[in-house]
């Protein structure tokens, strides 16, 4: 999987090839997912045939789902 970080929203965008769909890599996946939210980090994952396809799709759900994130700590901020 190929992975981007954004500190400031702890947000993770993950893209996966076809090999994330075997059994024992859904599974690390699974697990490295829980890590990371055990940490406070969402993990936002895509296939990487999405990406190549859906690009502008992808994009968008990543910056939603970053927007919402960074709302929420202003308004926790501001409360």
């Amino acid at each position: 999987a190929d992975a981007l970080f954004t500190g400031e929203a702890d947000q993770a965008v993950e893209v996966d090839g076809g090999g994330h769909a075997e059994t024992d890599q859904r599974q690390r996946d699974r697990s490295r997912t829980e890590a990371l939210e055990a940490l406070g980090i969402r993990v936002i994952r895509f296939w990487n045939t999405e990406v190549l396809q859906d690009l502008e799709i992808v994009l968008a759900e990543v910056n939603r789902a970053l927007r919402t994130t960074l709302s929420s700590r202003r308004g926790e901020r501001a409360g």
